[in-house]
């Protein structure tokens, strides 16, 4: 009975703690390479490690694109970083449809490392 209770226990607090954690054991980081053909978000060609999805770190390192153009409806991100020595990045958000276009951040924050200013549209960040 006791270790039963004890398997129930350990089960129960498994659980709770992928449920707590879940999200980031799921996000993973993505770095735009600008590899792609456009200046896309959603271009998997940009990306090392695939397009960003909820709950990704995202980082903009060392490209030849740098107008780039967020175009998903909606993207909750967990951290968006600029690396060192990059030039200034203008980020325009398109998203689609009837629906307004939102980027947000909600982990570490945006993180500008390259000691440039970037252009970006100020009222669509959350």
């Amino acid at each position: 009975m006791l270790r039963h209770f004890a398997a129930t226990v350990l089960l129960l607090a498994l659980v709770l703690g992928l449920a707590w954690c879940g999200e980031s054991l799921l996000s993973a980081t993505r770095i735009w390479t600008g590899g792609g053909a456009t200046d896309l978000w959603s271009d998997p060609a940009n990306w090392s490690g695939g397009v960003p999805i909820a709950g990704d770190d995202v980082i903009f390192g060392s490209s030849a694109r740098f107008a780039l153009v967020d175009d998903f409806v909606s993207l909750s991100l967990l951290s968006l970083s600029f690396q060192a020595n990059n030039p200034a990045y203008q980020l325009s958000i398109l998203g689609g449809g009837a629906v307004s276009p939102i980027l947000s951040i909600m982990g570490a924050g945006i993180l500008n490392s390259s000691g440039e200013d970037h252009d970006g549209q100020r009222e669509l960040f959350q």
